[in-house]
């Protein structure tokens, strides 16, 4: 590991990794380019949340709650 590594290991949010985070991290450009068009939406979290479910991805309302008021431990930097 070199020692920038380390270096941003020590810097990085301890806690739970966002699931919004995580899916956007896990998915295609254009995917992730959806997802945040919809979280910046009027749509509401528990339409998206249950629109997302049906298509196998395991996010909360109350997830991207969070993530679309930067509440969450990545501040929403991939919003």
């Amino acid at each position: 590991m070199s020692l920038m590594d380390k270096l941003a290991a020590e810097a990085a949010p301890r806690g739970a990794i966002c699931g919004v985070r995580k899916y956007l991290e896990s998915v295609s450009e254009a995917d992730a380019d959806e997802l945040r068009a919809a979280l910046a939406s009027i749509y509401p979290s528990t339409m998206l949340a249950r629109v997302l479910k049906r298509q196998g991805v395991d996010v909360t309302a109350y997830t991207l709650q969070r993530h679309r008021k930067g509440d969450c431990l990545c501040r929403s930097t991939t919003s």
